[in-house]
């Protein structure tokens, strides 16, 4: 039988205390010690680091909400900076609201920007539409322009694809996915030997399909972008062959077109866009690698240029790192980061032309490459080669230049 006094002696050794009263009844007395152990005191300590940060959790919300109100009063302050610098300029534009062109009568788009109004690309960077630092070489352009002219250059994808469908639907969604659709005033592509599917990725993505039943409808590139170029209403053309992938993500993008754009309105005649990005890749060798012979040709000595087996090779300015120590004159970088993009100038003397995505002048291109695109339908890398030996017999030469970093890199999926 359990006795009471038993009951008493067994909680004596538990800790805790227990004692009678006049009316017979048991006082008990708890001990900290003997009723928490130390799991217990962990949980009662975590449930009060789970309240107090309960309760601290509107401060911080408070503190990230203050940031995000300065942040966002930062931007407006820029953006309504922009608006008053460029009233003028918008005023302008606002009498084209509603006014987008309408498709042609052969059912295509052309400009999806109305004359006269900011070109996308403007509208996609905005404010930060302020004009670049250049270098004052010849090399660099040697006009003045405004703001307000170089936003107002148009910009058009001329896309050339045959017989590549997993390519070229692999580079629209680059295109697409990075935003370079967003910022085109015109997007047209010229398909060469044309299938059903090929027309429905072009449809897809929102390309005016140019082709042609010469030669069995393949003309190769040169003719294609003929074509092209003879068809845009753009100021500038941005050459893009179906397997070329956008790889730099929309900001970056944006800020090296801009750059592009800045170039040739300064009176630069070409500005290239595969750059290190790319580098070293199929039609991108290592030309500093050491090797004999010479992994790339006429890798000179950078003497004064005369004549052909002189002329530089440009690709040694992605891989030489004194490149203007070196250049004896004959390059110049034109602008620079932070301020903006790294480029590089030289002549026409000192490269050769290149189907790799390059920007350039409609009327240029019509002016001064369209017979040489047409010369000779056989083989494409004619057309490269046929530029290349009649601009370096041109007075002056071309002025051309190209991105350090690049924005473009090479993915051929189908052959």
């Amino acid at each position: 039988m359990y006795s009471v006094n038993a009951g008493l002696d067994a909680a004596k050794r538990k800790g805790v205390t227990v004692a009678s009263t006049k009316d017979g009844r048991l006082q008990l007395s708890l001990s900290f010690a003997a009723t928490l152990s130390w799991g217990k005191v962990a949980f009662v300590c975590s449930v009060m680091l789970v309240c107090l940060g309960y309760l601290a959790a509107p401060l911080f919300g408070v503190e990230s909400m203050r940031r995000r109100v300065v942040q966002l009063e930062q931007r407006m302050s820029q953006k309504l900076s922009w608006v008053l610098r460029n009233k003028d300029k918008l005023k302008a534009d606002l009498g084209h609201v509603g006014g987008a062109p309408a498709l042609h009568a052969d059912g295509r788009q052309h400009l999806l920007t109305p004359p006269g109004a900011m070109s996308k690309l403007a509208e996609a960077i905005s404010p930060n539409t302020a004009l670049a630092d250049f270098d004052d070489h010849y090399l660099c352009g040697d006009r003045d322009v405004s703001e307000a002219e170089v936003t107002r250059k148009t910009i058009a994808l001329a896309a050339i694809s045959w017989m590549a469908p997993k390519s070229l639907r692999n580079s629209m969604e680059s295109w697409r996915m990075n935003g370079l659709l967003d910022i085109a005033d015109e997007k047209m592509i010229f398909l060469n030997s044309p299938t059903a599917e090929d027309r429905s990725i072009a449809s897809e993505f929102g390309f005016d399909v140019y082709t042609t039943d010469e030669r069995a409808g393949n003309v190769m590139a040169g003719p294609s972008l003929a074509y092209l170029a003879g068809n845009s209403t753009a100021d500038y053309l941005l050459l893009l062959e179906k397997d070329f992938v956008l790889s730099a993500p929309r900001d970056v993008m944006m800020r090296e077109m801009y750059t592009g754009v800045q170039h040739l309105a300064r009176g630069v005649d070409a500005y290239r866009l595969r750059g290190k990005s790319d580098y070293p890749a199929e039609g991108m060798p290592n030309c500093c690698e050491k090797r004999d012979p010479p992994t790339c040709p006429y890798h000179s000595n950078w003497r004064s240029a005369g004549y052909f087996g002189d002329h530089m090779n440009w690709l040694l300015i992605l891989c030489d790192p004194d490149i203007m120590e070196h250049s004896n004159g004959r390059l110049a970088q034109c602008t620079k980061e932070p301020n903006a993009p790294t480029s590089y100038c030289f002549t026409s003397g000192e490269t050769n032309w290149s189907n790799n995505p390059i920007l350039f002048p409609r009327t240029w291109f019509n002016d001064k490459i369209r017979d040489i695109a047409l010369m000779d339908f056989e083989r494409n890398n004619m057309f490269e080669f046929n530029t290349m030996m009649s601009w370096l017999s041109w007075k002056p030469p071309a002025r051309i230049c190209m991105s350090e970093q690049g924005i473009f890199t090479h993915n051929e999926i189908d052959q």
